[in-house]
């Protein structure tokens, strides 16, 4: 274990939260630009474009913080931001039905395709508020 006067002469304790808890700061339009669509999905699909503008313009940051916990397991980002994340939104079948699901191994938010932005906001809203313990939904 190094020395620790050696570790508290190279950072200070602002330096040290920052490497060991990672940035409280999200910037959500980063991990827009760096996430990666799998199964279907792409950026420019029409329930992709609904998913962001939910994030985005609808959600405050403590639902945003809530999702990010939902999809990887954490509520933080890591020492680069978002942007440094690997981040996936895979296309879950056609069940309209089926709440959201994920990977958070692997940050993969699985989402079926919903028919409307209200369902997608719903069934999105449903899973990250039950993601806990052994709610039954």
């Amino acid at each position: 274990m190094a020395d620790k006067v050696v570790i508290k002469e190279l950072f200070d304790s602002e330096e040290l939260d920052l490497m060991i808890q990672g940035t409280r700061t999200l910037d959500f339009e980063q991990l827009k630009k760096v996430a990666i669509y799998a199964h279907g999905f792409t950026p420019d699909s029409e329930l992709v474009k609904w998913f962001w503008d939910i994030v985005l313009e609808e959600y405050n940051d403590s639902e945003r913080r809530k999702l990010l916990t939902f999809a990887t397991g954490s509520d933080r980002a890591p020492i680069n931001g978002l942007k440094a994340m690997k981040f996936y939104i895979v296309r879950d079948g056609d069940d309209s039905e089926k709440l959201p699901t994920s990977h958070t191994c692997f940050n993969q938010l699985l989402i079926p395709r919903y028919e409307t932005k209200e369902k997608l906001r719903s069934k999105l809203r449903q899973a990250i508020d039950n993601a806990t313990g052994f709610g039954m939904v």
